[in-house]
């Protein structure tokens, strides 16, 4: 897996990504500690100092194994770790290459990071609150932190994929201001399934099975979906 980083899960600043180098805050949940780790982005994760010190050092990915181990087993995997119980910061070691492996394997798309119970949230390092007060969640960095990209820009691009995926299912153009921010979340993590790793026959099977629910709920295709993905049935 080459360099890749996360977008923000707060609102501050024109930011909206984790860039290398770059200060930033991560934030962890009271389960686990609570407060905050602050240094400047490493690139592939990694946090801490390379040299040993006496200062911690960590992989996200292992630690959001760990967070969302109830996940990671009912998906049969297994963390590696000393001992009868997991740790609650579980520091960089012999283990970790095996552990990150399973955090990837949930939470590498963005439908899998909405169902985790613990997602990751980076945020900007002037950001005063806790985990539990941020509400937004860090999904990946399409330019993998190598260069700043504004938040407007991430709104456009999180719009136009909206936009292509309603298209391709309602086969008309959707306007998207009826439809609630929940459900327009709904659909980007479907569109993330749909455009980056699902295989053909994946793809015509969820369209049809979308339009076969359109044709039985009737309505406009605004209805449809906010029906289909915002309601107690959604995907």
């Amino acid at each position: 897996m080459g360099s890749f980083s996360w977008r923000k899960a707060d609102t501050l600043g024109k930011v909206g990504n984790i860039v290398s180098g770059a200060p930033f805050k991560f934030l962890i949940p009271k389960e686990f500690g609570g407060g905050f780790i602050q240094e400047k982005y490493q690139d592939y994760g990694d946090m801490g100092p390379s040299s040993e010190n006496g200062i911690p050092r960590y992989d996200m990915y292992e630690l959001l194994a760990f967070w969302n181990r109830d996940i990671a087993e009912a998906a049969g995997y297994t963390l590696m770790f000393d001992g009868d119980v997991p740790p609650l910061m579980a520091e960089t070691g012999e283990y970790t290459d095996h552990n990150r492996v399973v955090g990837i394997n949930i939470a590498c798309y963005r439908d899998q990071i909405d169902a985790l119970r613990f997602p990751l949230k980076l945020v900007s390092a002037s950001y005063k609150g806790t985990y539990e007060d941020c509400e937004g969640r860090s999904y990946g960095d399409p330019h993998q932190g190598f260069y700043p990209y504004s938040r407007t820009r991430f709104e456009s691009r999180d719009r136009e994929i909206a936009y292509r995926i309603t298209y391709e299912l309602c086969e008309a153009n959707v306007d998207m201001k009826k439809i609630s921010a929940k459900t327009q979340e709904k659909l980007l993590g479907f569109s993330d399934g749909f455009w980056c790793h699902w295989d053909d026959e994946r793809k015509n099977c969820e369209i049809q099975q979308f339009r076969n629910f359109a044709l039985l709920f009737g309505g406009t295709p605004e209805e449809q979906l906010e029906a289909y993905f915002g309601g107690e049935n959604n995907v």
